[in-house]
């Protein structure tokens, strides 16, 4: 199935293909612009409750034209216990809350062999895969585009994760924003455990800035992190900028830069009874 005409509504739930979706939809692909003034605006779906979106793809722009437009993704806007499998977006995602290359807001939710390339805008909670996730897993998925904040929980997988799990994720682009809890994977993380995965784009902001995670309660094994960090303000790290869990086995390769003199670290800007093993940082730390 396929839709190539632009979608404009002033009511919730708008996607370019259905606005709520709670079967399953395969195979399909919309290639129009889809605004929406209101709340849950998705390149396929504005809605997914419980349904299966696989083996589809959104190449339109996908914007909330109003500054209280919220959970807006590249497929769906709001995912609650839905599954998103081999599934993509390639256009810009601009909104105000929830915003999210394939998910806007991640609900109990699976999103896998899923990646998004447009760049990405928004206030908070914003992030190249999903914009808020929780109790949800991210696997073998990837952003490709800038991602742009004007507050805080942004980050290239994710910008907001509560007890989830992402696994074998990575994300390219620059990270900007003029808030706090900026991370390569996740900005704000909340024990959600991270395997396998790695940012490689410069990241700005202001504190709780790390290459993996800005603020993290979750172990993190095995990820890596390769652009500069750049934060105006404290806890600024390669990997992790305020840490209180086990990082294993990871490293960072960019150069940190912290504005102020104090929790700025190669690896962890502040660590809080967390635990560092075997992992490592090759560039420069500066402190203004």
């Amino acid at each position: 199935s396929y839709a190539n005409g632009n979608v404009s509504n002033l009511a919730s739930y708008t996607g370019g293909l259905v606005g709520s979706n709670s079967g399953a939809i395969i195979n399909s692909y919309s290639t129009g612009n889809v605004n929406s003034s209101s709340s849950n605006i998705g390149g396929i779906a504005g809605y997914n409750s419980y349904g299966t979106i696989s083996n589809s793809y959104s190449m339109g722009n996908i914007q909330g034209t109003n500054s209280k437009a919220n959970n807006i993704g590249g497929i769906a806007g709001y995912n609650t216990g839905g599954r998103i499998a081999n599934s993509n977006s390639s256009g810009i995602i601009n909104g105000s809350l929830y915003v999210g290359g394939i998910a806007g807001s991640n609900y109990y939710g699976n999103i896998s062999n899923s990646f998004s390339k447009g760049n990405i805008i928004g206030r908070s909670n914003i992030g190249g895969i999903a914009g808020y996730s929780l109790r949800s897993t991210i696997n073998n998925s990837y952003s490709l585009g800038n991602i742009t904040g004007k507050g805080d929980y942004v980050g290239g997988i994710t910008g907001s994760s509560v007890e989830g799990l992402i696994l074998n994720s990575y994300s390219t682009g620059i990270i900007n924003t003029t808030g706090s809890s900026v991370g390569g994977i996740i900005g704000y993380n909340e024990k959600t455990p991270i395997s396998n995965s790695n940012s490689s784009g410069n990241i700005y902001g202001i504190g709780n800035i790390g290459g993996i995670a800005g603020f993290n309660t979750g172990n993190i094994l095995y990820s890596s992190s390769k652009g500069n960090i750049y934060g105006l303000g404290g806890n600024i790290g390669g990997i992790v900028g305020y840490n209180t869990k086990i990082i294993n086995n990871s490293y960072s390769n960019g150069n940190v830069y912290g504005n102020y003199d104090y929790y700025v670290g190669g690896l962890v800007g502040r660590n809080y009874y967390g635990a560092i093993i075997n992992s490592y940082s090759t560039g420069n730390v500066v402190s203004n």
